[in-house]
């Protein structure tokens, strides 16, 4: 990078960040002249957080680190605090068009008002981009930010809780007492398993009334009668890692479902992973369940497009986390993203606008009962479904050593995801059995490895464009690909996982990121 260029000069990254402070500093006391203004509280808000809060201490970390960071991250910083610098100035630009005197007896016309509205929708989608770059450096790289920055900010405290939960191998970790539950042993009334889904709803004994209190989601680790105490105590640690590393997940940002921990149920050989539904949200379903609801086909496709592409950034970013905790989920498809719906009142006529079919519901990522360590020895077990083996990047249909899985591996899987969101269609049936007969051979097996990933692509690039555009169509056959220009150059070998991150980011968020409607 040259620099960014700013009234004749150059301005490199900390110059950049200097002059963000400094027009959000501008733009906050331009706030403050409408401050009885409600309609600019979330404006208000974020710049607040630009000049004195945590986006302030991230802004002041990178800004002081600037000469010690790598090329490559340095640059996409740069673009990102450009990006910021033009925002700011644009929406301080809105605020300079109104008379602040006049405003406070006439409030702001409509058309003022629709510009800020779309000025913070713009910072705040920037923030969102911003705090992902954020992440790939506080996870991997470095060693890590003052305590007295941590002190002050609550987010920098929160990155720092789940690196060291990740820092901490199971073979250094002490068992945290909290994490461990009673197996729930319910009777069978008092529990249902998700259609299409490895989840189970299980009503917890003597729980409270209030909304989702009384039951728990549970995914069950199991293990034969003759499996040696060994391979049991692998497991165990395995699935308290998932419990100890998800415990801190957010779901509203992360797109995951925070783990109240695990339990050993040895009468039925079996590990247990508690998750707790978020406040706000109801009725759990799959996303392969509610691609195979016969409502699709009945009544035709009633949401919206911005619903999909938002579903499809939420998943993305799921796996996105999950690779940022240093795991490689080994199961991303559509039977293992949940769906819940806000809680609405019943007698609310906005109830039926935000409920499937008009509304598609926020996406968690589950199914952790294949997912290990990044650097963890993989078992290069076969995968016997169809239904499974569609979602397998071609490496992984071999059983050579050396085929370990990677994380472009849950990449390629996203990708067969993404494009079963983009046509609205699952490409498996209700039993498991892959129904796209271009998938399979006139015998009815599924096509070799390869020609399955060339149909995928071609797919993608046929099909994709008519339903959500050029863009998402990149993102789908960037992941198709396997992330292809960095593995060319060797790049995905990077161990502190920054340029595996930046990759992702670049083509495949990145691309998710611009679409807009």
């Amino acid at each position: 990078m040259s620099g960014f260029e700013f009234a004749g000069l150059v301005l490199a990254m900390p110059g950049i960040i200097d002059l963000c402070i400094k027009t959000s500093e501008s733009l906050l006391a331009k706030i403050n002249q409408y401050k009885d203004a409600s309609n600019l509280a979330q404006i208000n808000k974020f710049t607040v957080q630009l000049v004195q809060g945590e986006l302030r201490d991230l802004m002041g970390f990178f800004h002081s680190i600037s000469a010690t960071l790598s090329p490559l991250f340095k640059d996409e910083l740069e673009k990102m605090f450009q990006i910021l610098a033009v925002s700011l100035e644009n929406a301080l630009r809105l605020f300079r068009d109104v008379d602040g005197t006049r405003f406070k007896r006439l409030k702001f016309a409509f058309r003022d008002l629709k510009r800020i509205q779309e000025a913070c929708s713009e910072l705040e989608q920037w923030q969102d981009r911003f705090l992902k770059r954020a992440i790939v450096f506080l996870f991997f790289g470095g060693s890590g930010y003052p305590l007295e920055m941590r002190k002050k900010s609550p987010m920098l405290e929160r990155i720092h809780s789940i690196r060291s939960a990740i820092a901490a191998g199971p073979e250094t970790k002490s068992e945290n007492p909290t994490l461990i539950r009673q197996a729930l042993g319910s009777p069978s009334e008092a529990r249902h398993r998700l259609p299409h889904s490895p989840l189970w709803v299980v009503q917890v004994p003597g729980a409270t009334q209030k909304p989702n209190t009384d039951c728990v989601l549970v995914e069950y680790r199991e293990y034969s009668d003759d499996t040696d105490k060994r391979a049991i105590n692998a497991l165990r640690a395995t699935v308290r890692d998932v419990a100890h590393k998800l415990w801190e997940a957010d779901a509203d940002t992360m797109s995951i479902l925070p783990c109240t921990g695990f339990a050993a149920d040895v009468l039925q050989n079996r590990f247990e992973l508690h998750f707790r539904i978020p406040a706000g949200k109801e009725n759990p379903r799959s996303l392969r369940d509610i691609l195979l609801d016969p409502i699709n086909r009945d009544r035709g496709i009633a949401h919206s497009l911005d619903e999909r592409i938002n579903l499809a950034k939420k998943i993305a970013s799921a796996v996105f986390y999950v690779h940022s905790a240093d795991f490689v989920h080994k199961n991303v498809r559509t039977d293992n993203i949940i769906i819940l719906e806000p809680i609405t009142d019943p007698e609310s006529p906005s109830k039926k606008y935000r409920q499937f079919p008009r509304a598609i519901g926020e996406p968690y990522l589950v199914g952790y009962d294949g997912v290990r360590k990044v650097d963890a020895e993989t078992k290069r077990l076969p995968v016997g479904e169809q239904g499974k083996r569609i979602y397998l990047h071609p490496d992984r249909h071999r059983l050579a050593v050396g085929d370990e899985y990677r994380m472009k591996h849950d990449v390629y899987s996203l990708g067969v995801v993404l494009l079963e969101v983009a046509i609205w269609k699952s490409f498996v049936d209700a039993k498991g059995n892959v129904t796209e007969k271009h998938l399979k051979t006139a015998k009815g097996d599924l096509l070799p490895p390869n020609d399955l990933q060339r149909v995928f692509v071609a797919m993608a690039q046929s099909q994709i464009p008519r339903y959500l555009g050029a863009k998402y169509k990149d993102a789908v056959v960037a992941c198709l690909k396997g992330l292809e220009e960095e593995e060319e150059n060797h790049l995905l070998d990077d161990r502190d996982g920054i340029v595996v991150g930046l990759a992702y980011i670049t083509q495949v968020l990145g691309k998710l990121e611009e679409i807009s409607l």
